[in-house]
Protein backbone atom coordinates (compact mmCIF):
# COMPACT_ATOMS: atom_id res chain seq x y z
CA UNK A 1 0.00 0.00 0.00
CA UNK A 2 1.27 3.48 -0.87
CA UNK A 3 1.34 6.37 1.54
CA UNK A 4 -1.18 9.15 0.94
CA UNK A 5 0.37 12.46 -0.03
CA UNK A 6 -0.21 15.52 2.11
CA UNK A 7 -2.65 18.10 0.74
CA UNK A 8 -1.19 20.99 -1.23
CA UNK A 9 -2.32 24.23 0.42
CA UNK A 10 -1.19 26.57 -2.35
CA UNK A 11 -1.48 25.59 -6.01
CA UNK A 12 0.52 28.58 -7.26
CA UNK A 13 3.54 27.38 -9.25
CA UNK A 14 2.11 23.84 -9.20
CA UNK A 15 0.91 21.73 -12.11
CA UNK A 16 -2.53 20.15 -11.80
CA UNK A 17 -3.75 17.42 -14.15
CA UNK A 18 -7.36 16.75 -15.02
CA UNK A 19 -8.50 13.14 -15.47
CA UNK A 20 -11.92 12.35 -16.85
CA UNK A 21 -13.88 9.25 -17.79
CA UNK A 22 -15.84 11.15 -20.46
CA UNK A 23 -19.09 10.56 -18.59
CA UNK A 24 -21.48 12.91 -16.87
CA UNK A 25 -20.70 16.60 -17.40
CA UNK A 26 -16.93 16.95 -17.26
CA UNK A 27 -16.97 19.17 -20.34
CA UNK A 28 -19.09 21.58 -18.27
CA UNK A 29 -17.48 21.08 -14.85
CA UNK A 30 -13.80 21.28 -15.81
CA UNK A 31 -13.95 24.77 -17.40
CA UNK A 32 -15.67 26.05 -14.25
CA UNK A 33 -13.09 24.35 -12.04
CA UNK A 34 -10.23 25.74 -14.16
CA UNK A 35 -11.58 29.26 -13.90
CA UNK A 36 -11.98 28.97 -10.14
CA UNK A 37 -8.48 27.53 -9.66
CA UNK A 38 -6.99 30.33 -11.77
CA UNK A 39 -8.91 32.93 -9.74
CA UNK A 40 -7.62 31.56 -6.44
CA UNK A 41 -4.18 30.53 -7.68
CA UNK A 42 -3.16 32.74 -10.64
CA UNK A 43 0.17 30.94 -11.10
CA UNK A 44 -1.33 27.42 -11.34
CA UNK A 45 -0.58 25.38 -14.45
CA UNK A 46 -3.30 23.01 -15.65
CA UNK A 47 -2.86 19.97 -17.89
CA UNK A 48 -6.28 19.44 -19.43
CA UNK A 49 -8.00 16.06 -19.59
CA UNK A 50 -7.66 15.62 -23.36
CA UNK A 51 -3.90 15.19 -22.91
CA UNK A 52 -4.49 11.88 -21.08
CA UNK A 53 -7.49 10.38 -22.86
CA UNK A 54 -10.55 8.58 -21.59
CA UNK A 55 -9.89 6.82 -18.27
CA UNK A 56 -12.97 4.61 -18.72
CA UNK A 57 -13.28 3.87 -22.43
CA UNK A 58 -12.12 1.29 -24.93
CA UNK A 59 -8.49 2.31 -24.30
CA UNK A 60 -8.94 2.42 -20.51
CA UNK A 61 -6.26 -0.18 -19.77
CA UNK A 62 -3.62 1.55 -21.90
CA UNK A 63 -4.53 5.02 -20.59
CA UNK A 64 -4.45 3.97 -16.93
CA UNK A 65 -1.30 1.87 -17.35
CA UNK A 66 0.54 4.82 -18.91
CA UNK A 67 -0.78 7.31 -16.38
CA UNK A 68 2.00 7.20 -13.74
CA UNK A 69 4.69 7.77 -16.35
CA UNK A 70 2.69 10.50 -18.08
CA UNK A 71 2.12 12.33 -14.79
CA UNK A 72 5.83 12.13 -13.95
CA UNK A 73 6.94 13.24 -17.42
CA UNK A 74 4.63 16.26 -17.21
CA UNK A 75 5.83 17.15 -13.68
CA UNK A 76 2.29 16.97 -12.29
CA UNK A 77 1.93 17.88 -8.62
CA UNK A 78 -1.78 17.13 -8.17
CA UNK A 79 -4.67 15.45 -9.99
CA UNK A 80 -8.37 16.27 -10.17
CA UNK A 81 -10.37 13.15 -11.05
CA UNK A 82 -13.90 11.82 -10.76
CA UNK A 83 -15.84 14.77 -12.11
CA UNK A 84 -19.57 14.22 -12.40
CA UNK A 85 -22.69 16.30 -12.00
Amino acid sequence: MSAVASPIADLNHRRVAELWDYKFKGEVAYPVLRAEMRTRFPAVSIVEYDVFGNTHGVDEHAVVTALPGRLRSLDVDAVVAGIGC
